[in-house]
């Protein structure tokens, strides 16, 4: 803003030298905003997140934008560090400009693999409040509707017809491009036997499972969807390769939109310019795994985040009560005290040691009812 080098100064002034300039001498030239992009969950208190950043693609920098890294798609963001990933810093001519450039570029965001904070980012950039500048350290717990809307639990049609489309057309196309026996490819455009029936894919989302239908029409790149029980609608859509990713293009009604696509691990990932929506693909019935889930949280305690067992505060046998500290976690630089979720007896302790690094969800204390 100043335009000044105060590493420059910090350096001349070491060795002897005046200061340049008088305080009366710097002018203030525009606004600038720095989002530093992290690997944590929002909505659950900020808390850290740690894994492998199985996509990353980050805004390309331009005049007046500069983007400061220090890890690559591929690599793990670990629990013994500070999650950051990056810097995003903007300038413009005044705040209003900087803030509409700082939401345009977080929307080039596109992560996978972790959860991370660039969604509540670009809805805090662009709050009324927070734009004419009336900030303060309660800023969020004042604003939390606008900053945590309900709506952001909720998968419009538009999206849901986005992520069914994008999963079917890269599973169609994927399986295309490694269409082949015995050496002998088959052209993509070879006639298939029922190749275009009519399919269903179960989406689920925030515990909510959603039934997009799609069936392939005779011309190129057309289809008609209809979500769960709703009527039918015609859509145009296809996947494009670019530099920064897959592209989903598609035509629903009046609107065209262009949005980042990636599939990945049974999720399907929607990035555009309200940020990331994940999406997960159950897989079929006869794939998944079959049983109890021993972990249910009403029986079990487990870690809230990938950390270090710093100490465990309960033996098995014990008598706990609703809310009693069970097991305490570290993880960057942060200290999680993981409470019982109700009453009962201490049925088994995992066979984790103090020091142990646990991943996120690993069940430390199980519950059973007091005999």
């Amino acid at each position: 803003i100043p335009g000044t080098d105060l590493v420059e100064w910090q350096l001349r002034i070491a060795a002897g030298e005046p200061l340049p300039v008088a305080q009366e001498d710097i002018v203030r030239r525009g606004h600038a905003v720095e989002c530093r992009i992290y690997a944590e969950e929002p909505g659950a208190g900020f808390l850290p997140r740690a894994g492998t950043l199985h996509r990353l693609t980050q805004p390309t920098p331009e005049d007046n934008v500069r983007v400061e890294t220090g890890v690559r798609e591929g690599q793990e963001v670990s629990v013994h560090y500070d999650p950051m990933i990056a810097k995003l810093v903007v300038w413009g001519r005044d705040r209003t400009e900087a803030l509409a450039k700082t939401r345009r570029k977080l929307s080039e965001y596109q992560v996978a693999g972790l959860e991370t904070n660039v969604n509540f980012l670009l809805r805090l950039s662009g709050a009324s409040a927070f734009v004419s500048g009336d900030v303060h350290t309660g800023f969020i717990p004042q604003h939390e509707a606008e900053l945590f809307p309900q709506s952001s639990k909720q998968l419009s049609s538009e999206q849901a017809v986005q992520a069914a489309l994008g999963y079917l057309i890269k599973s169609q196309n994927d399986a295309v491009t490694n269409d082949s026996w015995k050496g002998i490819s088959v052209a993509p455009t070879a006639w298939r036997p029922n190749y275009n029936l009519q399919k269903t894919v179960t989406l689920k989302f925030d515990g909510k499972d959603i039934k997009v239908t799609v069936k392939a029409e005779n011309s190129p790149k057309s289809y008609s969807v209809k979500v769960n029980d709703g009527e039918w609608s015609p859509v145009e859509a296809y996947v494009k390769s670019t530099e920064q990713g897959l592209r989903l293009i598609s035509k629903l009604g009046d609107k065209t939109s262009n949005v980042g696509l990636m599939t990945h691990d049974h999720e399907v990932h929607i990035y555009d310019e309200n940020g990331q929506t994940v999406v997960q693909v159950p897989p079929p019935k006869y794939q998944a795994l079959s049983g109890d889930d021993a972990a249910s949280s009403a029986n079990s305690a487990s870690s809230p985040t990938p950390g270090v067992l710093e100490r465990i505060l309960v033996n098995a046998g014990d008598t706990v009560v609703k809310g009693q500290p069970l097991f305490v976690v570290i993880a960057m630089k942060m200290e999680y005290v993981v409470r019982s979720p109700r009453d009962g007896v201490v049925a088994t302790i995992a066979s984790f040691k103090q020091g142990d690094a646990i991943g996120k969800g690993a069940q430390v204390v199980s519950l059973k009812e007091d005999s």
